[in-house]
């Protein structure tokens, strides 16, 4: 799983977990949408939190957070 930060029509930042199986690209999650960079700071945040409470695979290094 992968953090996707896209450009949207009204200029903010989509923050999206993604999936790449097969070369096609598979939509996981949208996280929600940033016009600041504080607010997107915040979000890849949640996305990583997202990932981790969702991932089966368990990490090979230690999280010193």
């Amino acid at each position: 799983m992968k953090i996707r930060v896209v450009k949207t029509a009204s200029n903010a930042k989509a923050v999206q977990v993604v999936r790449y199986q097969n070369n096609k690209r598979i939509i996981l999650r949208h996280i929600g949408s940033a016009h600041t960079e504080e607010a997107l700071k915040d979000l890849m945040a949640m996305a990583e939190e997202w990932i981790n409470d969702n991932n089966r695979q368990l990490s090979l290094f230690h999280d010193e957070k």
